[in-house]
């Protein structure tokens, strides 16, 4: 996610956000039991944190096998056919879903014409996927585009059918039937994508398993959510529904030319080889922020919405999850970009070794993208859409300005690192925004311990793994250094905030002990 400069320009539609009263580190994390939706979002982010990081070790799992079944080409063209699908996408979303959770005590009302208009989004976005196909396969010199575009175009239609079923899901907090969805429509498209791999379908293993599983979901969700849907279309309504999501669209717009400025970067300056070596680094270096930020969609996001009318409360939940999200998130990806070439030699092996300086050059920007990511959620649960597409616009320079300096400067790797200040700096101002009028001291209170046990982690890995080990085999190395780190950060985020600590573990452990596999152990 990623913004520009924050400006207001409807006070009506944008209120002001007061600051908790009190300076106690517990009116950061509310006590849960005090309301229905805390409860339940509390749980379903644990249990949508099980989700998410059962996900990550299943995705790495497939990464760890694709790597030697597949070739960097294979993933350079599915970064070059992102390029396009990523704008398609935009127009099949919309901002339908976000619309429906933010109206779910009147969902039965709106989902009928909800459902209509998102089969017709996602039906243009094929459409439009299908007929840019061989126009990105000339400009990018790569003749196989045009049939792994058509083939992602037909995906369009059935992730269209899920937008409404989803949605509803979100606004009730079932997000254990939303983790359970997610989980096994994951493990199985790896376990098909593997077989076609294994067979030697190449690129095409990547594609065809999600044509075979999205219908699974589709029934799936259907059954689950239940969703009133009449065969009037109700046109009318959809200009309702479009007076609200076409501001998500627009900053859905303005963020995909970020999201997929990269790569349209890559494939205009270098070769698919190149280009599959950033795809892939930058698939495993976006693995912790990529957890987190799910769970903020799913399970916090209909949270702070039910605090709408509350200021107080909905900013002591955004600082809550704001410390915790640092005090995880930094650590994790300023270890890995320490330990990356190590990383990379010992689970990927030599094809890839070109990955290791571009995950060490990506990762802790994208770490930094997470303080970030918490202000975009804040923005929109306060209905302040307008402020976020202003700053989606202006990021949009500041980007391709960084990115063409580092490519210019450094090719492959020098990309990745403009792309790696723009996540950690200039971002930033999505947060600036979303606290306006709130202490901005405090919101710092809850970044520093993160960022300081990150920047310890990071030199304790750095230290171990070229000074103090450096004729030592690779995966000691890596094993040393990396459990140091852990060591050093966790220590200095006791520390640094001994309060967020104990209130994460204490509130953490005993929902996750219910979990079976927890409670055997």
């Amino acid at each position: 996610m990623k913004t520009p400069k924050g400006i207001p320009v409807s006070t009506s539609s944008e209120p002001k956000t007061l600051p908790p009263t009190g300076n106690s580190h517990q009116s950061r994390l509310p006590n849960q039991a005090q309301t229905g939706f805390g409860k339940r979002a509390f749980a379903g982010t644990i249990w949508l944190l099980a989700d998410t990081f059962s996900s990550k070790i299943l995705t790495i799992g497939l990464q760890l096998v694709l790597a030697r079944l597949l070739v960097p080409e294979d993933f350079g063209l599915m970064g070059l056919a992102a390029t396009v699908t990523g704008f398609a996408l935009i127009v099949q979303s919309a901002g339908i879903g976000e619309v429906l959770v933010q109206r779910h005590l009147k969902v039965n009302r709106w989902s009928n014409a909800a459902f209509w208009m998102s089969l017709a989004t996602s039906l243009l976005a094929a459409l439009i996927i299908a007929c840019a196909a061989p126009i990105a396969a000339r400009i990018y010199g790569e003749p196989r585009l045009v049939s792994v575009m058509l083939l992602l175009a037909l995906s369009c239609p059935l992730n269209g059918l899920t937008t409404v079923p989803l949605a509803i899901l979100t606004g009730r907090m079932q997000f254990k039937v939303l983790a359970m969805v997610n989980l096994v429509m994951l493990t199985a498209g790896g376990v098909l994508t593997l077989l076609f791999a294994y067979f030697g379908f190449g690129v095409y293993a990547l594609v065809i398993p999600s044509l075979i599983v999205l219908p699974l979901k589709v029934l799936w969700v259907w059954r689950q959510s239940r969703p009133r849907v009449l065969m009037a279309l109700q046109f009318r309504r959809w200009r309702l529904l479009v007076s609200d999501s076409v501001y998500v669209f627009l900053i859905r717009l303005f963020q995909a030319m970020v999201l997929q400025g990269d790569y349209i970067l890559l494939g205009l300056l270098f070769s698919s080889h190149e280009v599959g070596l950033y795809f892939f680094a930058f698939g495993i270096s976006g693995q912790v922020i990529g957890m987190v930020v799910a769970n903020f969609n799913k399970a916090v996001f209909p949270a702070m919405v039910a605090f709408h009318s509350e200021p107080p409360r909905q900013f002591a939940v955004f600082r809550g999850l704001l410390s915790v999200t640092c005090a995880v998130v930094l650590p994790a990806s300023f270890i890995l970009s320490a330990l990356a070439p190590h990383f990379v030699g010992i689970f990927f092996g030599s094809r890839w070794e070109g990955c290791g300086p571009i995950i060490a050059a990506l990762s802790p920007g994208i770490g930094l993208t997470c303080c970030a990511a918490v202000g975009a959620t804040l923005l929109r649960a306060q209905g302040r859409f307008r402020s976020e597409l202003w700053v989606s616009i202006g990021m949009v320079l500041p980007y391709f300005s960084l990115l063409l300096i580092g490519a210019k400067l450094g090719g492959v790797i020098g990309l990745a690192v403009g792309e790696s200040v723009y996540f950690g700096f200039v971002q930033q101002i999505y947060l600036l925004v979303a606290v306006r009028g709130m202490s901005r001291m405090k919101v710092w209170h809850c970044i520093w311990p993160g960022l300081s046990a990150a920047c310890v982690a990071w030199a304790v890995a750095m230290i171990v793994s070229r000074m103090l080990l450096p004729q030592q085999h690779e995966a000691i190395q890596f094993l040393a250094a990396g459990s140091l780190a852990v060591a050093c950060a966790t220590l200095t985020l006791r520390i640094t905030d001994r309060a967020t600590f104990q209130e994460v573990s204490n509130k953490i452990l005993p929902i996750v002990r219910r979990f079976p596999f927890f409670a055997k152990a």
